[in-house]
C-alpha cells in the first residue's frame, strides 16, 4: 500500500485515509496493524496527513495503544453506538486529531441539525475544536440517496452553526489544544 499512497501523494493528495474494518473487533492484532501502518507511512512527507478509519467495536481494547500508530487523525464510529464509548478516549488524553462520526450510517432516520450539533459537542469533550473533524460514522452507500443527502446537508448545517457559536464564544471548551511539544 505504500506504493499506492506514494502515487496518491505524487498526484497531489495531502490527506490519505486508510480504512481498518476489524481493529476494534480483533484487538489482539493492534501490533500487526501498527506495523502495517508504519510501512504504509514510511517515506510519506510530513505535510501529508494520514487518517485511519476504525470501524465500530470495543475501542477500550485498543485505546490508548492506537495513539502510537503513525496516524494524524482517527476516524471513529461512535454515533451508531449512541456515544456509549466516548469516555474511552478521555483518559489518557486523546492526542491525535479526531474525525468523529456525528450521523449514523446504519440508520435511515435523518438526524436533525440540533441532534447533530449535540453530537459535535460530544467530540469537543474529547478534543479541542482545532483537532475535531466531523463526518458520518461510515460510508452512506447503503442508505437511499435522498436519505444520505439529507444527512450530509444537516451535518454541514450543524457544523457551520457550531463553528459560528464557537467563534462567538457561545460554546465553552475546557480542553486546550495539544501541541507537538507536549
Amino acid at each position: 500500500m505504500n506504493t499506492e499512497v506514494e502515487k496518491l501523494v505524487e498526484a497531489g493528495a495531502r490527506y490519505v485515509q486508510i480504512d481498518e474494518p476489524a481493529l476494534a473487533t480483533t484487538p489482539d492484532d493492534h501490533a500487526i496493524v501498527g506495523d502495517c501502518l508504519e510501512r504504509i507511512a514510511d517515506g510519506i512527507p510530513e505535510d501529508v496527513r494520514i487518517g485511519l478509519h476504525v470501524c465500530y467495536g470495543d475501542y477500550s481494547r485498543i485505546y490508548p495503544e492506537i495513539l502510537d500508530f503513525p496516524v494524524d487523525e482517527f476516524d471513529l464510529e461512535l454515533a451508531n453506538g449512541d456515544y456509549d464509548q466516548l469516555d474511552v478516549f478521555k483518559d489518557p488524553e486523546f492526542t491525535a486529531d479526531l474525525a468523529l462520526g456525528v450521523v449514523d450510517a446504519h440508520d435511515a432516520d435523518v438526524e436533525s441539525v440540533p441532534e447533530i450539533k449535540e453530537n459535535i459537542q460530544k467530540g469537543l469533550e474529547v478534543v479541542p475544536p482545532e483537532q475535531l473533524t466531523v463526518s458520518p460514522d461510515c460510508g452512506l452507500k447503503l442508505l437511499p440517496r435522498e436519505v444520505a443527502y439529507e444527512k450530509m446537508a444537516n451535518l454541514v448545517r450543524a457544523a457551520r452553526e457550531v463553528e459560528q457559536e464557537l467563534d462567538a464564544g457561545e460554546i465553552e471548551v475546557e480542553r486546550s489544544a495539544v501541541t507537538a511539544d507536549d
